[in-house]
């Protein structure tokens, strides 16, 4: 619908250039599926065209996101709002049914953390720590009460449990309190110490920092463990039992068709041997490994390969076949699957947005610096977890922060 309204009825200066970037993703689509002849079924297409969603919802919903915006005439304070409204949603959202104990677990193993009614962790932790940036809209001097909105939110990240939660956390309150200092002349440190003084208390029973503490003695965890039925006497019995390597690795509930890579026990020895590259994959919770099980496919299958991707469904013509095409690295992802070429349509937008803000980069007001932060900290969760410029759900927010940034400034100049 977005896409029609810009076509056929938006008046904002940015029409031809949201036009014109269609056609170059439709254009690029064509020689795409031309030099993949082995995905022309109904599976395989159906599985591109999910992906394809996913992925270029980000950069068409932002074009067409900022010719309504424009149209419309939706002001800086509506944005505000929405952002304000919807990260407090999320944040009672997680702390209610922690409460009440109706939540899901953000892991299924020895690591604590809470999603609320929520079922994926890295989308719900993106979403909110990057909305986050709200508790800049709260800190008022003329009604300092106001700073009371910021406990949920910094309280259910903290029940959360993920790394890039709790770190994301600490990195929007020590932004947002620079600048509330750097830009209030009376009382400027009364509630940034406030702040502090939240993330510090619900950081005594965070569940990342249990999860640190638990992932450095994870040796001495007991192995993952399988529910299983038994029947005895007419009843059903729950019983726990140990996953082994047998279970684990059981072809029984795969698709033969996908196969996993044979190289990963190698690619892990690798991984191991090297403490830089130990740490990375660490970091990313194995997410090196994707990369490294998907990157020799990228590069060894010639020049269309290279410049159109593999794409997201199995090739039978490359033997492309993993059962995990997914890296959940976003910039990887993009890479891999929609090649170079792809790579570059996909971030002609953001290009060109670089080259205006570094144009008018005097004219940047303080609080936009606030929201270009979260949207570079949203990236950079896209480069750690993956799951936002992949995910609908989170690029949405990111989206909301880029056209509040780009009107401040143009409100500014």
């Amino acid at each position: 619908l977005s896409i029609i309204y810009v076509i056929g009825y938006s008046k904002c200066k940015y029409r031809k250039h949201t036009i014109g970037y269609l056609i170059l993703v439709c254009v690029f689509a064509a020689f795409y599926f031309l030099t993949k002849p082995d995905i022309w079924t109904i599976s395989s297409l159906l599985t591109e065209i999910i992906s394809a969603f996913k992925f270029l919802y980000f950069p068409i919903m932002l074009l067409c996101f900022y010719n309504i915006f424009h149209d419309f005439d939706i002001d800086i304070d509506t944005i505000k709002r929405i952002i304000s409204i919807d990260c407090l949603v999320y944040a009672f959202l997680i702390i209610i049914p922690f409460i009440t104990g109706t939540d899901f677990p953000s892991y299924n193993w020895a690591f604590s953390g809470t999603t609320g009614w929520f079922y994926a962790a890295n989308e719900i932790g993106a979403i909110l720590v990057m909305t986050a940036v709200c508790i800049l809209y709260f800190m008022d001097n003329t009604n300092k009460k106001k700073i009371l909105l910021a406990i949920p939110i910094i309280y259910a990240i903290s029940l959360m449990g993920t790394k890039v939660c709790f770190i994301g956390i600490i990195a929007i309150v020590a932004v947002v309190s620079i600048i509330f200092i750097l830009r209030t002349q009376k009382d400027p440190y009364v509630l940034p110490g406030l702040l502090f003084v939240m993330l510090i208390v619900a950081s005594l029973n965070s569940s990342a920092v249990k999860n640190m503490n638990t992932l450095s003695n994870i040796d001495t965890l007991p192995p993952l463990t399988t529910e299983t039925e038994t029947e005895t006497e007419g009843s059903t019995e729950i019983v726990i039992v140990p996953e082994t390597e047998d279970i684990a690795d059981s072809t029984e509930t795969k698709d033969p068709y996908l196969r996993e890579p044979e190289e990963d026990v190698e690619m892990s020895k690798v991984i191991r041997a090297n403490k830089f590259l130990y740490a990375i994959n660490r970091i990313t919770s194995k997410r090196l490994l994707y990369l490294m099980q998907n990157f020799p496919f990228f590069v060894e299958n010639g020049l269309p390969t290279l410049l159109f991707g593999l794409g997201w469904a199995p090739r039978t013509a490359i033997e492309y076949t993993y059962y995990r095409p997914l890296i959940e690295i976003d910039i990887f992802d993009i890479l891999l699957h929609y090649g170079i070429l792809g790579f570059g349509v996909y971030f002609t937008p953001f290009i060109y947005l670089g080259y205006k803000l570094i144009r008018h980069i005097k004219d940047v007001p303080f609080e936009a610096w606030a929201h270009i932060f979260s949207v570079v900290l949203g990236f950079g969760i896209s480069c750690i977890a993956g799951h936002v410029l992949g995910a609908p759900s989170v690029s949405t927010f990111v989206i909301l922060l880029m056209i509040l940034a780009m009107k401040q400034i143009q409100h500014e100049k």
